[in-house]
């Protein structure tokens, strides 16, 4: 154990995180969270593009959460991001939330203008 192989996992996982979060629409989820089901949901009745990752099935998923912590303040899950900008969970969080955004209309426009949908 060393802390520079501790910083250098933790430069890795900034950018892991900075390259998933950057571009079109991705979704950090757990397998067993039932608001992570409802947006993965929303997004494909949609018919988005998107990526996906389970935090409890990653290797890396406790530090890519703990990074999520650095950049938004929250741990919960789901966490929505869009062309690099938060969008928030299902209801709350970022820009509003997935639900949020669908409810108020512009949850396509957002999609559209990232490449995650036609």
């Amino acid at each position: 154990y060393s802390a520079n192989s501790e910083i250098d996992n933790q430069s890795a996982i900034q950018a892991r995180v900075e390259d998933e979060v950057s571009k079109g629409l991705m979704i950090y989820t757990t397998s067993v969270c039932p608001y992570c089901k409802k947006a993965v949901a929303l997004i494909e009745e949609m018919g988005a593009t998107y990526n996906n990752v389970q935090l409890d099935k990653d290797p890396d998923g406790a530090d890519i959460r703990a990074e999520l912590k650095n950049r938004t303040g929250r741990t919960s899950v789901p966490s929505v991001w869009i062309n690099g900008e938060y969008a928030g969970g299902l209801n709350d969080g970022g820009l509003g939330g997935l639900a949020t955004l669908s409810k108020a209309g512009q949850l396509k426009e957002l999609l559209v203008n990232s490449g995650a949908l036609a």
